[in-house]
């Protein structure tokens, strides 16, 4: 997760993201100059309140103007309070996580793990404790953790079928078992390829001699 207040600066511009590239990043990324902001992480009822879909008073380009304000404002007040509330949890769920409160076994891997894996895990622990969809973090720990991944689901049977283009290394197969131990639904089943795609009739790109497995 990367918020507002991180690499601040007050020459950036900002603007509200027409679409989101992910519900859990709060920085989008950069378009036309302007960093792309998601108003739903924080802000949902400030953006909500001020603009609508179906609004054809405002300009579009004061609009623009209003929400790079604003936003600047935001920013300015994540840093005068310091910690936010955000923060504050995934500090606490560290905590946790070190005092064996999710398993020794996690707690070895998590220490393991680089900062930026950590900070992600930390994020999607605190957003596992506010809502009920554990598929959706899961999909979304396995594309932070292993961004060439390669995730299907079949609905009817609840399995997930995850490629994976790295070796199975013990440090990947621990980042495995962690994301799995954590996010991964109890009713649903995982079976994991490494390296080499399963073949897919159809799929050419999947159909190399030596370069697939059969599943």
């Amino acid at each position: 997760m990367e918020y507002l207040w991180q690499q601040y600066d007050k020459n950036n511009k900002y603007v509200i993201a027409q679409s989101l590239s992910s519900p859990y990043l709060e920085v989008q990324g950069m378009v036309d100059g302007c960093i792309e902001i998601n108003p739903l992480f924080r802000f949902e009822k400030i953006f909500s309140s001020l603009f609508s879909e179906d609004d054809c008073v405002l300009d579009i380009n004061l609009k623009k103007k209003i929400e790079n304000i604003l936003i600047h404002y935001l920013a300015n007040l994540d840093f005068y309070y310091g910690l936010h509330k955000f923060i504050l949890e995934e500090e606490q769920i560290e905590q946790e996580i070190e005092k064996n409160f999710y398993g020794e076994k996690i707690k070895k891997i998590y220490i393991n793990l680089a900062k930026k894996e950590q900070m992600i895990i930390l994020s999607l622990l605190n957003y596992k404790n506010k809502i009920n969809n554990k598929k959706s973090l899961f999909c979304e720990a396995i594309s932070k953790i292993f961004p060439k991944a390669i995730l299907y689901f079949y609905k009817e049977e609840r399995k997930f079928l995850l490629y994976i283009a790295e070796n199975n290394t013990k440090e990947n197969i621990d980042k495995m078992i962690l994301i799995e131990d954590l996010f991964l639904d109890n009713i649903c089943n995982l079976e994991v390829f490494w390296n080499k795609h399963f073949g897919i009739i159809g799929e050419n790109n999947t159909m190399s001699i030596d370069k697939m497995i059969v599943y």
